[in-house]
């Protein structure tokens, strides 16, 4: 299993050395990124673009995007709903209607 990261985990493969990680090539002092790392990055964040807007989604229900504020028992429960809700939009089977 691959898991992939953005450039707020750098450094993290030594932590994790028997894990396969897929992170972004950053550029250090007086080194710019080659050609080739450019590619591989855009690769990468085409990959990870869809997560992003998956994750923007869900933080649009208040519940998920700030403190939650019910027992922490109710929490898996909450994030089930709100992610059922959010792929039956995705997937265009939720319409709303006024009956």
């Amino acid at each position: 299993m691959k898991v992939r990261l953005d450039r707020g985990y750098d450094g993290i493969e030594a932590e994790y050395p028997d894990v396969a990680l897929q992170s972004p090539i950053k550029g250090r002092r007086g080194h710019t990124v080659t050609v080739l790392g450019k590619v591989y990055n855009r690769m990468l964040n085409r990959e990870r673009i869809r997560v992003e807007h998956v994750l923007s989604r869900l933080k649009k229900f208040g519940c998920l995007a700030g403190l939650f504020r019910s027992p922490f028992e109710r929490h898996e429960d909450v994030f089930c709903v709100v992610s059922g809700l959010v792929n039956f939009k995705a997937t265009g089977q939720f319409h709303l209607t006024s009956d």
